[in-house]
């Protein structure tokens, strides 16, 4: 039988499926051009789980922007309206291209 891991959180999550694109930031906040598509999987208080749809290079404590949809649309041009996450990725799985993202 294999042993069990604790749980390690420290606020409950919560299953979800929305759309989010993912870039790198510098330590002065700025985005970088090496956008990558996902999805959040998962949701709490102190962070999100991403799967990505294909393998994306940044290093556990590498900070990232997220743009997720929330499907508002902005009256004025039509265009969606993301919400913008800024976080540090705390986790990697190689695997399955997952990554645990903690706010900032």
């Amino acid at each position: 039988m294999a042993n069990e891991i604790p749980e390690q959180r420290k606020y409950q999550r919560r299953n979800i499926m929305f759309s989010v694109l993912l870039s790198s930031i510098n330590e002065q906040g700025d985005s970088s051009n090496d956008f990558c598509l996902g999805n959040i999987i998962d949701v709490g208080l102190g962070g999100v789980c991403i799967q990505t749809h294909s393998s994306y290079n940044i290093a556990t404590g590498g900070k990232v922007l997220l743009l997720a949809s929330t499907g508002e649309i902005d009256e004025g041009n039509g265009a969606d309206l993301p919400v913008q996450i800024r976080g540090e990725v705390v986790w990697k799985r190689s695997e399955d291209h997952s990554l645990g993202i903690r706010y900032l």
